[in-house]
């Protein structure tokens, strides 16, 4: 694989990785209400970026939609798109049940039928990046062992000594 595929590739490995803590951050059951509103406005950003970085993709998938992709890239693209729109539900219904960020922008008294919404969305949601996760976890395993596999090891060094 050339330099710059490979760095690519990486780097979209580091990106999804970062997007996957913010994910999971952002849904503990356990963390308070202000913490949940304020990471999952900086979630946003590492998910622009993981869009930018699979653009490629993006733009080139659908131009073979009909004729030279497969199956399973086909059902790819339609759930990864399926996917962006809920996200962008759950985002904008997220926004709209804001209890402490917007208000602190804004004039904004939420209303208890986006808070609900945002809440059963969400539910299906992590279900469906879980899927999705699953989907590419083939991608995930090779990159990351292409990945470590010239990390040197750390530890004690040993020299073997002849008997004699």
């Amino acid at each position: 694989m050339a330099d710059w595929t490979k760095s690519l590739h990486r780097t979209r490995y580091v990106m999804d990785f970062f997007l996957l803590v913010f994910f999971v951050l952002a849904n503990v059951p356990q963390i308070n209400l202000p913490f949940h509103e304020w990471i999952s406005f900086v979630f946003i950003v590492p998910l622009v970026v993981h869009f930018l970085l699979h653009f490629d993709w993006i733009l080139k998938t659908p131009e073979h939609f009909f004729k030279k992709i497969g199956g399973e890239n086909r059902f790819n693209f339609v759930f990864d798109c399926l996917l962006y729109l809920l996200m962008i539900f759950v985002i904008i219904s997220g926004i709209l049940a804001s209890e402490i960020v917007l208000p602190l922008f804004m004039n904004f008294e939420a209303q208890p039928f986006w808070n609900e919404v945002h809440h059963q969305y969400s539910n299906f949601l992590i279900i469906l990046i879980g899927v999705h996760l699953g989907m590419h976890w083939r991608w995930i395993v090779d990159l990351t062992k292409s990945t470590f596999k010239n990390i040197p090891k750390r530890g004690i060094e040993t020299t073997e000594v002849e008997p004699g």
